[in-house]
């Protein structure tokens, strides 16, 4: 199991650059995150946008950047 694998308990917080486990502190940086992420690529979005994989992930990688270590989890 890898270190962001989520047990059966599903209040299990998953390690942060936050370094909290306190979930309210979790579930609104991942609001705020979402929040950023759509602020920024709404901007960009068109009638030719494609949500592809990749564009849907550099939807999360803008909304958890801040909260969780992405680098290695994002694929080509």
């Amino acid at each position: 199991m890898s270190k962001y694998s989520v047990n059966q308990n599903e209040n299990e917080i998953l390690p942060n650059l936050l370094n909290t486990k306190d979930k309210n502190v979790i579930e609104k940086a991942e609001f705020e995150g979402f929040l950023y992420a759509e602020l920024l690529l709404s901007k960009t979005l068109t009638s030719e946008t494609k949500f592809s994989i990749a564009y849907i992930q550099n939807i999360h990688l803008q909304a958890f950047q801040e909260v969780y270590s992405l680098q290695d989890n994002i694929g080509p």
